[in-house]
């Protein structure tokens, strides 16, 4: 497991202060020099199966992340891992960023498509027509890969709409259009950053999260590396003064996808709490809170993802 320390997270500070010149003004910088997050001791809960009472207790806050192992079988997880690896097709998971155009992740994916986050636009309708013609076709490519055996993912599904009682479903959009989730997500020793976000991974928030209360990531291991690959969770508790925190935003914006922003990140935040998946592992998380996956030297690291939002009606919607 990687370990962190107060120097772990430290850098030479002359490297800093250029970072600090290079990307924000002298008055941001000092605000973002002071800024404290404080823990609220808040953890992660190993569970065996899914329950009404742990969902409800992310859902309050009352935990960061639930993990239930062995979710899917273990040996189930390897056959279509090396079908889909067969299958290929992997791309990098691109952000637009402002200022800086299209920047690369540490993430990419394979069959599906993540939802598109272009601005509006004739550029937007097209990949939204992409990925709308794609979502049903790529849930049944998906599921072809554990058949004859159910997919952990239609399983996940059928638990979420047993247990909660709102039930869950497919995000719709407003046209009707079904939202394609269950996206096959890969990461690389090639595709991490340097520096520390390459060790303790990049620290951030999905921005699909900000200002929604209650919108969390459930991802299922289909493979994992020995050493390292860690899911590292901040447990910052959200409200007025984290929305007050100017490190909050910076963490919150796309900025923290670069890897120099990731040095100033990782200087001011505390030790993170950290949890080793294994492979058929499912782990439920608020995304809310800053999260990041650890590096690693040798593997891939393999699974199933899709963001859980909290609908009008109580419901669960399922999109990636």
């Amino acid at each position: 497991m990687t370990k962190l320390s107060k120097s772990n997270l430290e850098t030479k500070t002359p490297k800093l202060d250029s970072i600090y010149t290079k990307y924000f003004d002298q008055e941001l910088s000092n605000l973002i020099k002071r800024a404290k997050f404080k823990s609220d001791k808040c953890g992660i809960e190993t569970m065996s199966k899914l329950t009404p009472e742990i969902l409800k207790a992310l859902a309050n806050g009352e935990i960061c992340a639930v993990r239930i192992k062995g979710f899917c079988d273990p040996s189930l997880a390897k056959r279509a891992t090396d079908k889909i690896v067969q299958y290929g097709h992997f791309r990098n998971w691109k952000l637009n960023v402002k200022g800086a155009g299209e920047v690369r992740t540490d993430t990419d994916y394979g069959i599906g498509l993540p939802s598109p986050s272009d601005s509006p636009g004739p550029a937007l309708d097209k990949k939204l027509d992409i990925y709308w013609k794609r979502a049903i076709p790529d849930i049944r490519k998906i599921r072809s890969m554990f058949s004859p055996d159910l997919s952990p993912f239609d399983r996940l599904r059928l638990e979420l709409d047993e247990v909660w009682s709102g039930g869950a479903m497919l995000e719709e959009f407003p046209n009707g259009k079904k939202a394609f989730a269950g996206l096959v997500r890969l990461i690389r020793p090639e595709t991490l950053y340097k520096g520390a976000a390459g060790k303790w991974g990049i620290a951030h928030v999905d921005d699909q999260s900000t200002g929604t209360k209650n919108f969390w990531s459930a991802n299922i291991y289909l493979r994992t590396p020995r050493e390292g690959g860690e899911l590292n969770i901040w447990n910052i508790k959200m409200g007025e003064k984290s929305a007050n925190n100017p490190l909050y935003h910076l963490i919150c914006s796309r900025l923290a996808f670069n890897p120099e922003v990731q040095e100033v990140i990782h200087s001011r935040l505390f030790k993170p709490i950290s949890v080793k998946p294994e492979s058929g592992d499912l782990i439920i998380l608020d995304v809310a809170r800053p999260h990041a996956v650890a590096g690693f030297r040798k593997g891939l690291r393999i699974a199933l993802q899709s963001f859980i939002r909290h609908g009008p009606s109580g419901e669960l919607r399922l999109s990636s």
